[in-house]
């Protein structure tokens, strides 16, 4: 059944369309690959920095190379960790605006 938001078979419509999504990455990675081609698949929605703090924090897919100075991930692994962090709310603290006085 493919995807759509206005069927009332499917249980949450969204959900099938990350599913889908996650099952296009797998067939679209190589084994194994580095940050560059990772941000670049993810279309913007991770940068090289992003993955590295994350990284660096131990936040990261658990499936890390390292060659040299290139990191590169495990796909198995990616996918989980991507997985994982769908639907996740932005990290950054959202500002408040002062208070005028």
């Amino acid at each position: 059944m493919k995807f759509c938001a206005d069927n009332p078979r499917s249980k949450n419509g969204t959900e099938e369309a990350m599913n889908d999504s996650y099952s296009e990455l797998e067939k679209v990675l190589p084994p194994v690959f580095s940050r560059v081609v990772a941000a670049q698949l993810l279309g913007g929605l991770m940068s090289v920095g992003r993955l590295a703090n994350l990284d660096s924090l131990g936040q990261g897919p658990q499936g890390r190379i390292s060659l040299g100075r290139k990191v590169g991930y495990e796909r198995s692994a990616f996918i989980v960790w991507l997985r994982s962090r769908g639907g996740e709310a932005s990290a950054k603290p959202k500002i408040q605006p002062k208070a005028k006085g």
